[in-house]
């Protein structure tokens, strides 16, 4: 497995921060995309002194020992969970758990302060003793990825999932057998997030569909319910006294809950990504697309940090605009590159939230953000922005004069390309719309998180699926009208031919990544289409197809022809035989298919820092 390969300062994140965490003496712990760890010297993440671990791939999670808080527990994506102790100077790394088959989404300390519970996207919840390193059992499995798991102060186990399910396992400790005691309830969204009270008795639930259940945790049943956001709910914390909950959502915000009355409160900030949440007494920590968490008071909703950190620059979407390849960021920002050299031309700033799709059509470019909103850049510099249209944006289009959308939600938005007014929108997915790639004929193919390739169309008046992947599709791409590959979380690209597949003929499977692949992207001719992917393995990947040959049933390997030192993140053709692959190492990398078999590279930059 190769590992995150950056030059990491004890200052700040290299990358957005996915995970937060205080300690019972408030101590603060950031995790990151950069695969690092941060224990900061004060509760609001300020100081340059901050303590720094290391994963070899991202971090997912958090936590904190209950009875030692000088103990912290990391799940990360190199599939391992490590127990540090973050006060040694000459020993800190005090176990690693390492036989997980999978991204590791979670883990949470059982009360005793010895036993941990991880989570991972393979499904399975196991426990360990941390002290020895031990796997002590498997408490069952989700059908779909486990997203988290919680344990209360009598150490009941609370695990969720993305198929739905909430499971509840009484400590096996007093059981007869591992896993032996639980209670279960199927919901019908995904639950992203859990967390219990802090006398045990209640369990909150994050749920996909917007919504905030709190249940009992004996039986599971609903004791009262919040409809808090048209966007997912994804994380969730209880106030000391019980009273409140600080709840984040993929709308961007952070809603803070009275439960007595019902009523909420929105704290907004186009920096913060409430991915996860974290509450000590009136502070409030929430993960953030900056390196440095946002902390801000619960009370007054006033910033305590004395600098927001850096916009980091990690490349989300890409596009063509005349003779510029157009860069949309974490930080906001869309920057021009010269197509020829890749040396950068000028940066607009849209907004302080992640730019995730970008579109280009006559020189105009267009974009959409994780915030929620459109955008787009006239050739003049004329620059329009639409109304937050109430969820993330993680894909966009220019199709025959009409901005077409994709939300989080699964709806299509169409909105009229002068001026971003929407004047439809249609649900098309059941689950978020990830990539859209236009056919000539003014139909589109789409792809989502509900495992679904479709071709879409008008503005949604009619769907037709191509194939389904065995996970979520991240990327979709296309060749001339006549071609469809795709890419997924189940580390397949399927590749298929648009009239063969109406017609019942299978996609062809192409293998290589050992890990989710983010995008994809088509390039030669009709006659030789080369399919071009990148991985979460940090590899670029290419295809020869012969379309002569009918491969369907037969698994096709790629070749990796380059390396990045962080996860691919976009690919896209810029000519008929020249792509650009860009990386969240900020490298941005241009080549060109000749002759041989590995493609060439024909300029290379690395975007810097966006200075706050």
């Amino acid at each position: 497995m190769k590992s995150i390969d950056l030059q990491l300062g004890t200052d700040e994140h290299e990358a957005p921060i996915t995970s937060v965490g205080f300690n019972s003496e408030g101590r603060l712990a950031t995790g990151s995309y950069d695969g690092s760890v941060r224990v900061w010297p004060n509760e609001a993440g300020q100081g340059s002194e901050a303590k720094v671990f290391r994963h070899r791939r991202l971090v997912n999670a958090v936590a904190w020992n209950p009875q030692f808080p000088n103990l912290l527990a990391t799940g990360s994506a190199d599939k391992t969970v490590a127990v540090w102790d973050v006060d040694s100077k000459e020993q800190p790394l005090r176990g690693v758990l390492s036989r997980h088959t999978d991204d590791v989404n979670s883990v949470t300390w059982m009360p005793d302060g010895r036993r941990l519970v991880c989570v991972s996207e393979d499904g399975h919840v196991t426990i360990w003793d941390a002290t020895r390193a031990e796997l002590l059992g498997n408490l069952g499995a989700h059908r779909s990825h486990c997203m988290a798991a919680a344990a209360n102060c009598r150490g009941d186990i609370a695990s969720v999932g993305e198929d739905g399910l909430v499971r509840v396992t009484r400590d096996p400790a007093s059981s007869p057998g591992v896993g032996d005691a639980s209670t279960s309830r199927q919901f019908e969204a995904s639950i992203e997030g859990c967390a219990w009270s802090a006398d045990g008795d209640l369990l909150a639930l994050a749920a996909d569909d917007g919504s905030l259940e709190v249940v009992s945790g004996q039986d599971l049943s609903t004791i009262e319910r919040h409809e808090v956001s048209t966007s997912a709910v994804r994380s969730v914390a209880w106030s000391p006294d019980g009273n409140a909950l600080v709840v984040g959502t993929y709308d961007g915000g952070v809603y803070h809950i009275d439960r007595a009355s019902g009523s909420s409160q929105r704290h907004e900030n186009d920096r913060a990504w409430p991915r996860s949440v974290a509450l000590h007494g009136d502070t409030v920590a929430v993960g953030s697309f900056s390196s440095r968490p946002h902390v801000y008071s619960r009370s007054s909703g006033a910033g305590m940090s004395t600098s927001a950190g850096r916009g980091v620059r990690g490349p989300n979407a890409m596009t063509v605009a005349g003779d510029n390849l157009v860069v949309g960021t974490d930080s906001g920002e869309v920057i021009f590159l010269d197509l020829t050299d890749l040396a950068q031309v000028r940066v607009e700033k849209m907004a302080d939230s992640p730019i995730l799709g970008l579109s280009a059509a006559g020189g105009t470019v267009v974009g959409t953000t994780y915030s929620g909103r459109a955008f787009s850049v006239a050739p003049d510099g004329r620059r329009t922005l639409s109304a937050h249209l109430g969820a993330p944006l993680p894909s966009v289009a220019v199709v025959e004069g009409r901005v077409l959308a994709g939300s989080y939600g699964g709806e299509l938005i169409a909105l009229d390309l002068d001026n971003l007014e929407p004047h439809s929108r249609t649900a098309v997915h059941g689950g978020s719309i990830k990539s859209i790639a236009p056919l000539p004929d003014g139909r589109v193919v789409t792809a989502a998180t509900d495992h679904s390739v479709s071709i879409i169309e008008g503005e949604g008046s009619s769907r037709r699926d191509l194939w389904l992947h065995g996970n979520l599709v991240n990327s979709v791409a296309q060749l001339d009208g006549k071609f469809v590959a795709s890419a997924s979380r189940d580390r397949t690209v399927r590749f298929g031919a648009i009239r063969e597949v109406e017609s019942g003929v299978h996609p062809v499977v192409l293998l290589g990544p050992d890990e989710s692949i983010k995008s994809v992207c088509l390039v030669g001719t009709s006659e030789k289409p080369v399919v071009v992917a990148g991985s979460y393995d940090f590899g670029v990947y290419a295809w020869r197809i012969d379309t002569d040959t009918n491969s369907a049933d037969q698994l096709t390997d790629g070749t990796c022809f380059d390396r990045f030192d962080q996860a691919i993140s976009v690919v896209v053709p810029v000519g008929p035989m020249e792509f650009v692959v860009a990386g969240w190492d900020r490298r941005i990398t241009r080549y060109v298919l000749g002759s041989s078999e590995m493609p060439e590279v024909q300029a290379s930059t690395r975007l810097g820092y966006e200075v706050s």
